[in-house]
């Protein structure tokens, strides 16, 4: 999951981490001035800057043009917990809540802290033009969570090594008055420009052994042994629709319907050149320049992999733009009985 997250993201991961250490050294050069833990500082700010770079600046991929403003408010609590996605935000505040007590060594101030952080960033991502990535209550969930877990592992940590005493109490009027002033202000912003949208599922689940096996199988059955897949993940389908497995491939990505696994739709190039990802037809030399063209060769490819698939059915063919500038589209269709 990893390496399709930072996939050609070099300048990115080399930027975030010149920050994370600027932030470390300048978070322990402060502390260290003013007698207060300098180590522990510096790994608080390298985590708070981690989390920062990781959700409001690593490029998505999507349209930045213009933030969606909708928030998707999920029913299902225990969903999030059988994710990556809920996982992997769990650990990313498990730091901050970690290192928060370490370096501070009072409860309140770190718990709401990990709170309201999640909560900023999740109204971040959703107001601010160019993150467009939405807000999901499963994010804040987890983030929260992860910031309270955090802070209980170093709360364990400081009474088992017998350091001074955690302050439940420090700081606490501050930290409440602060509280509430933020709480009012994202309130106030999400009621005025954020949508809220309640669905059963947001996030994209792990997968069993009958899941990949069938996603190997369509792959296979497609390319043969030319693509490896690296992950595979269920996204649930909304309403009626069916539930998709996300396949990445080592070169694309592809989706297949489950769990009748009848429909797989496979991306291997963004545009009209031909480059290593592509899929080579035996016995074809050259791309198809006309409609004449590209029937013959997506039949030749068809009875290879899909022979089953192509009785008593009749093929269509699509330019893709007005132009087909982008190729064809062949496909077959079989009539029933009835004359559908």
């Amino acid at each position: 999951m990893f390496s399709a997250i930072f996939k050609n993201q070099t300048g990115f991961i080399v930027t975030a981490a010149l920050a994370v250490l600027l932030v470390a050294a300048l978070c322990f050069w402060l502390a260290r001035r003013a007698g207060r833990r300098p180590w522990s500082h510096a790994a608080l700010g390298a985590a708070v800057t981690a989390e920062v770079a990781l959700t409001l600046f690593l490029p998505s991929g999507a349209a930045a043009a213009e933030a969606s403003r909708v928030c998707v408010i999920n029913r299902n609590y225990a969903e999030p917990f059988a994710t990556q996605q809920g996982l992997l935000n769990l650990l990313l505040f498990a730091p901050i809540g970690f290192f928060g007590l370490m370096a501070l060594r009072t409860l309140f101030p770190v718990v709401a802290g990990s709170i309201l952080l999640s909560l900023c960033t999740e109204l971040l991502q959703t107001l601010v033009p160019g993150i467009s990535r939405g807000c999901d209550s499963s994010d804040l969930q987890m983030n929260a969570l992860g910031g309270l877990v955090g802070t209980a592992f170093a709360w364990a940590a400081l009474r088992l090594a017998k350091r001074p005493a955690i302050s439940p109490r420090r700081h606490v009027r501050a930290t409440a008055l602060t509280s509430a002033t933020i709480l009012v202000a994202a309130g106030i912003a999400a009621a005025t420009w954020v949508t809220p949208v309640a669905v059963d599922a947001t996030s994209l689940q792990f997968t069993g052994d009958k899941e990949k096996a069938a996603a190997h199988r369509a792959i296979r059955q497609a390319f043969g042994d030319r693509y490896k897949i690296s992950n595979v993940q269920l996204q649930a389908g909304v309403d009626d629709s069916p539930d998709i497995l996300l396949i990445a491939l080592n070169e694309g990505s592809a989706e297949l319907t489950w769990p009748d696994a009848s429909q797989l739709n496979v991306s291997l190039e963004s545009s009209s050149n031909t480059t290593s990802s592509s899929y080579p037809v035996p016995g074809v030399a050259r791309k198809p320049g006309s409609e004449k063209d590209a029937l013959p060769i997506a039949r030749r490819y068809a009875q290879e992999h899909y022979r089953g698939e192509l009785r008593g059915s009749e093929p269509h063919v699509y330019p893709v733009g007005d132009r087909a500038e982008l190729g064809w589209i062949v496909s077959w269709r079989r009539h029933n009985s009835d004359g559908a």
